[in-house]
């Protein structure tokens, strides 16, 4: 065999071997991934919104109508650092994925001999191996990076669903702190007409000086409960400008009105089939699936990784006599120290806590929703119960101190206490129209999105 021929043919494997590792490898654009988790959390939400654009914190593109709670979910989706960071997961889990596809790099050895003995050791050594090992592994490691990438997308998607019901909490509160804060301007002025009018009275000796010093107080009451309002309403604003990404915005952003009546289909939900949308739609359930289905072929992969190396290839010798040979090669490691039974331990302990873990979720997540549903169901009748009682009568008791002051038998004193306390009642209206909004929210989340799916199924 002449030298030109081996070395032909040693040229010839290795552009086989390249070729075979080029087929081996998997894509790493993780844009299909996140369109799956982008549709995953606009099929719960309603919701249109994108993650593909080339993220920049300081060009956030800001809406110029009054902002509602879907545009506040769709500003946090898109702008939220925090977000973002969870997004890159994918990415990872994607990179992972690939890595899974591919083969290992050949080895290249060669050896430089010096004689000793007549010359008649070989001048040059030289063998390209392969390592095989991973062909009877790669499905298992490929099964389990498949699950770990599926998990990633799930829990990103998780991740946006409980942002999206802090970004529609955040508007939420926002809109009722402006409204209360309203309100207290408009007690504060009554406040001050009852006082300035109690106060002449006393002048004219037709008024206590408690009853003075009452109205005082409300002035002051008034005034300490306007500030608290403003506080709130700051606040409000603040924390919506972060979810939506931009803490640092200095202008106060319009929000309209949230929806505060109760679709009539709410009734129809009851425990179990609160339930029935939980284990249908939580996304953090069906990453757990993901993950301790990993986990099993992870116990696969820790099996057949008892033998870790094998290699198979090539070796070429030539010595001082410029003969040269052309062989195969194979490299065994030999199980003696090392037998694989403790990692295989590991992957089957993680294995049970997988298991365990997803029996934990889905523990967490009924215990979620039923309690959210029970939370609901009595802010609904607290709502229910604030609108047809409190507040009417708040505003029947005002209009009788009106039509007693239009027959003469009524004092304007009365009139504005009346007015305050029908104040007072649309502020109570208010805190219990929030809360009512914030369990529904937070039933939403807890089932794993949308309720109305009640709606669409029954039509």
């Amino acid at each position: 065999m002449n030298s030109s021929t081996s070395r032909t043919r040693f040229a010839r494997t290795v552009a086989i071997t390249g070729a075979v590792l080029l087929g081996a490898c998997a894509s790493l654009d993780y844009s299909p991934d996140l369109d799956e988790a982008r549709g995953l959390v606009t099929d719960r939400t309603r919701i249109e919104f994108g993650w593909s654009d080339p993220w920049e914190p300081r060009s956030i593109a800001w809406p110029r109508h009054p902002l509602s709670a879907d545009d506040v979910a769709r500003l946090a989706l898109q702008n939220h650092a925090g977000m973002r960071a969870a997004i890159e997961s994918i990415a990872s889990a994607r990179a992972d994925w690939a890595q899974a596809h591919l083969l290992p790099n050949p080895v290249l050895n060669f050896t430089l001999g010096i004689p000793l003995e007549n010359g008649l050791s070989q001048p040059a050594m030289g063998s390209l191996l392969q390592p095989i090992a991973s062909l009877w592994q790669r499905p298992a490691a490929i099964g389990a990076a498949d699950s770990r990438l599926r998990a990633a997308i799930l829990s990103v998607s998780d991740a946006a669903l409980m942002l999206v019901t802090s970004a529609k909490i955040a508007h939420a509160e926002l809109v009722f702190a402006e409204r209360d804060l309203d309100l207290e301007r408009v007690a504060l002025e009554v406040a001050n007409s009852a006082f300035a009018l109690i106060e002449r009275q006393f002048d004219e000796g037709e008024a206590t000086a408690l009853l003075r010093n009452r109205a005082e107080l409300d002035v002051f009451e008034a005034e300490m409960h306007l500030t608290m309002a403003t506080v709130r309403r700051d606040r409000a604003v603040r924390t919506l400008l972060e979810r939506c990404g931009v803490a640092d915005r200095l202008e106060t952003p319009s929000v309209s009105p949230t929806a505060t009546k109760p679709p009539e289909w709410l009734a129809q939900l009851d425990e179990r089939g609160a339930i029935a949308l939980a284990e249908r739609q939580r996304l953090d359930l069906a990453a757990a699936h993901a993950l301790a289905s990993g986990a099993i072929d992870s116990v696969r992969l820790a099996e057949l990784q008892r033998i870790r190396s094998v290699s198979l290839g090539l070796g070429l010798q030539r010595n001082f006599a410029g003969n040269e040979a052309l062989g195969p090669t194979i490299m065994l490691e030999l199980p003696l120290l090392d037998d694989g039974r403790a990692r295989i331990a590991s992957a089957e302990a993680m294995a049970r806590a997988a298991a365990a873990e997803l029996e934990g979720i889905r523990q967490n997540a009924w215990t979620e929703v039923r309690s959210a549903w029970v939370q609901l169901r009595g802010d609904l009748a607290h709502l229910e119960h604030t609108r047809m009682t409190l507040k009417p009568l708040a505003i029947h008791n005002r209009e009788l101190a009106q039509r007693a002051l239009d027959e003469g038998v009524g004092s304007r004193v009365d009139l504005l206490d009346a007015r305050q306390r029908e104040i007072h009642a649309q502020l109570e209206q208010n805190r219990v129209e929030l809360t009512f909004v914030r369990s529904f929210f937070e039933l939403e989340r807890a089932a794993g999105g949308r309720l109305t799916i009640l709606s669409e199924e029954a039509e």
